[in-house]
């Protein structure tokens, strides 16, 4: 008897855990669920949800109809780009499924033009239409350029291009939602900044040979400028920017006429006029004895310790020679004063020209003069390649009169 019951107990406990487990697993398998909890549509879009293991009556509902609406059926329509929920409502309990809406794609992308020039750290703007106005977004090629969006004019849109450095990149533009939809590349070619013009004092220059002179280049811009010069008489140099004016430095190398001119190194037609440099040669002579000149009394007037003679080039192959004399005034005047003839020859001895020398008037006793030029002999046609010699007469090395000075005058004119 103990063992016929043992025997069905073990069948009964046997029966009740097999029953037990499949109504366990009955019961999970009838609670009702979403077949979806979240999903993506563009606008316009249609797309159906459903409640699982729901037996009655579900209500549907929308937490934003401005972005997504729901039908009695669980049919869901996209309307406006942006995120909403739609609540399934069954025997009180609530099922969310999150809606992402997004913005319908367009079919068309144009831009205004395909090739962009810049300077460096210009910027333009062009137009980009779509046939349906919704986002678009860009893509660059490098960080030579930046690009930044405007706003929505209807269906188009200005986009803003900044170029950051020399040479070439490119951009093209793509639907957001679709990036099939997309332009051709779009090429911006970036040039080094270009001023629009070039100004510098273009007054001839009247340099002596080893002299330097400095002159101010003026540009709107700053941007690199450089010289082209005819010859190699005279030396150029830049120094440094300071805003947008840079200086030059000239420096006279040889005798002669030279000319140079400022350009745009990166626009050759944005130039200056061309600036003459005239650079002479100095030849230095000595004063033999005192040299000294008498005045109308008697006595003698200026002493010459130093000369200096000048040559420059004027046009055509004529030069000009110009006389500077140092020294001191030894009397009161009160008109110019005569001091001798100089006078100029060639290699064979020949006189090329004379010119009497003076001294200033209203001169006192006791002035220095420090490079005054006594006289200048205009446009002489002389030959580099010669040899030329200037003399002073008469020998006014000691103290004469003025009478016996004007005769030896007479011998040199």
């Amino acid at each position: 008897m103990k063992k016929y019951l043992m025997k069905v107990m073990v069948i009964v406990s046997i029966l009740l855990c097999y029953f037990g487990v499949i109504s366990i697993n009955i019961k999970a398998a009838q609670t009702p669920k979403l077949d979806k909890k979240k999903i993506v549509i563009q606008e316009g879009v249609i797309k159906r949800i459903k409640l699982k293991n729901a037996s009655g009556k579900v209500k549907w509902s929308s937490t934003n109809k401005k972005i997504a609406t729901v039908t009695s059926k669980g049919k869901i329509k996209g309307v406006h780009e942006g995120t909403a929920y739609i609540v399934a409502k069954y025997k009180n309990k609530k099922y969310k499924c999150k809606v992402t809406v997004k913005a319908n794609s367009n079919s068309v992308i144009n831009p205004e033009t395909t090739l962009i020039t810049l300077q460096k750290g210009e910027s333009c703007a062009i137009l980009i239409h779509t046939d349906k106005g919704k986002d678009i977004s860009y893509h660059t090629s490098n960080k030579g350029i930046s690009l930044t969006w405007g706003t929505w004019i209807g269906n188009s849109i200005p986009i803003t291009v900044t170029a950051n450095w020399v040479g070439e990149s490119s951009f093209y533009i793509s639907d957001s939602n679709n990036s099939a939809i997309r332009t051709q590349s779009i090429k911006v070619i970036v040039n080094d900044v270009s001023n629009s013009f070039v100004e510098v004092d273009t007054t001839p220059i009247e340099l002596l040979l080893g002299e330097s002179k400095t002159l101010w280049i003026q540009t709107d811009k700053g941007a690199p400028v450089s010289f082209v010069k005819n010859d190699d008489n005279i030396s150029l140099k830049f120094g440094d920017w300071a805003g947008t004016s840079v200086p030059i430095t000239i420096t006279a190398k040889a005798s002669g006429k030279s000319s140079f001119y400022i350009v745009d190194k990166n626009n050759a037609s944005v130039k200056t006029a061309n600036i003459e440099v005239n650079v002479a040669q100095q030849i230095s002579c000595t004063a033999r004895q005192n040299f000294v000149y008498p005045n109308r009394k008697g006595g003698m007037c200026f002493r010459l310790d130093d000369c200096q003679v000048e040559q420059r080039y004027a046009s055509n192959n004529k030069y000009t020679i110009k006389i500077f004399v140092s020294g001191e005034v030894l009397c009161n005047t009160n008109h110019t004063e005569w001091m001798c003839y100089a006078k100029l020859y060639d290699e064979s001895g020949t006189l090329i020209e004379s010119s009497l020398l003076q001294i200033p008037s209203s001169s006192s006793a006791g002035d220095t003069l420090k490079d005054y030029c006594v006289t200048t002999i205009p446009y002489i046609s002389l030959d580099k390649g010669k040899k030329y010699t200037i003399t002073f007469n008469p020998k006014c090395g000691y103290a004469i009169s003025y009478e016996q000075f004007m005769k030896e005058i007479d011998k040199w004119r």
